[in-house]
């Protein structure tokens, strides 16, 4: 209703004429298209979404991805929308079916100006930037302490992304014609309001006020919240894309054994899967649970613990990503985005918190389509739900 009700209202502005304080800034981009076509005089704003429009996308996936990539599950479709400037747009798919590519493509065009990226943790943030390098594109992380040139990509965690020099950072771009879309990935944590530090993602409405493309991706958006979701980012009549998300090529296993031998279990599991792997160099994610333990399975394992409040998370995510160490162990800071394809176990030494966390975590295995596996270790007399 706020999206309908602001475009209404600059509507409004121009047919009678009143000075708008929006003019010039936050005028979306379907009214400065529509104004350049009236006047005659295509703009910088009307090249661009017509070069997009016409843009091959198979040609543009492959110059960006290799001569043998193919689309996958509603990739195609989604992409088509997406580069037609239609809004709002939802996307559900699986872990590992290449949600990112819903902004990474349309940010490698030529004409294409900023795509800015809300994402929820430090994890993620880290993984695009060494993703979008690979892939030729500038990917910046917004920091209000330094000047922030013009990019492809800018990420910035939802703390950030509703402070007010972010806010006038947007207001910038989107004067000077830069401000392509605003993306919400892994949207679904907008439904969890147990976490502190992710209820900052329920001040995103603010969002909406910038009238350009909204993008929304996740995994996890049960048909029964998707009411709720729309609420909390005040969207209505999104386009909505669902993708097959189960995952056949993932063993699911739970086993039972006395808490005092759990650690214990989890040594004998990992050394196992170590010798199995130690060709291909394949991984291993350990969930912990509580910061204790997982420093007590860290240890026990001889590899670095992964939590939100480590000194040194940074390095311990970077030497596991880039092969130097095959395990890691971690609280659920690391449950998002992380786009290793080779991952062949996820062990969870404590049931997940809940099953919307556990099918994030989980479905880091294999998601190369290879066969792995997802193993839980309950105490015995134990249910994950108590």
């Amino acid at each position: 209703m706020r999206y309908r009700f602001r475009v209404s209202s600059l509507e409004w502005h121009e047919v009678l004429q009143f000075v708008s304080q929006l003019e010039g800034s936050e005028l979306s981009g379907q009214k400065r298209l529509q104004k350049e076509e009236h006047e005659g005089s295509p703009g910088p704003r009307f090249r661009q979404w017509q070069a997009l429009r016409q843009t091959d996308l198979q040609q543009a996936l492959q110059q960006l991805m290799g001569p043998e990539t193919r689309f996958r599950g509603k990739q195609y479709v989604a992409l088509q929308v997406i580069m037609s400037n239609k809004s709002p747009i939802i996307l559900v798919m699986r872990t590992g079916g290449g949600k990112s590519l819903m902004f990474i493509l349309p940010a490698s065009i030529r004409e294409a100006g900023t795509t800015v990226v809300i994402t929820p943790l430090i994890a993620l943030k880290q993984d695009m930037q060494r993703r979008c390098r690979e892939l030729g594109l500038e990917c910046i992380v917004w920091s209000a302490r330094k000047k922030i040139h013009d990019t492809c990509i800018l990420l910035v965690t939802p703390e950030s992304a509703v402070s007010q020099g972010f806010m006038n950072h947007l207001r910038k771009l989107q004067a000077m014609d830069r401000l392509d879309r605003i993306v919400i990935d892994e949207c679904h944590i907008l439904l969890n309001t147990r976490l502190d530090f992710r209820r900052k993602l329920q001040k995103l409405h603010k969002m909406v006020e910038f009238t350009v493309q909204l993008v929304l991706l996740t995994a996890t958006l049960p048909p029964s919240k998707e009411a709720e979701l729309l609420s909390m980012i005040s969207i209505e009549a999104p386009l909505m894309f669902q993708d097959i998300t189960s995952r056949h090529n993932i063993t699911y296993t739970v086993q039972q054994h006395d808490a005092k031998d759990i650690k214990q279990q989890v040594k004998v599991i990992i050394s196992d899967r170590l010798q199995q792997y130690a060709e291909d160099n394949s991984r291993i994610i350990v969930y912990g649970g509580q910061v204790e333990n997982c420093k007590q399975l860290a240890e026990k394992l001889g590899c670095k613990a992964y939590y939100a409040d480590s000194e040194d998370k940074t390095s311990a995510l970077q030497n596991w990503l880039d092969g130097k160490k095959q395990v890691i162990v971690a609280t659920n800071a690391l449950g998002l985005g992380i786009d290793v394809p080779n991952i062949r176990l996820v062990l969870h030494a404590e049931p997940s918190f809940d099953l919307l966390n556990y099918s994030q975590e989980s479905g880091h295995a294999g998601r190369d389509g290879k066969p792995s596996k997802a193993i839980v270790l309950i105490s015995r007399g134990r249910t994950p739900n108590n």
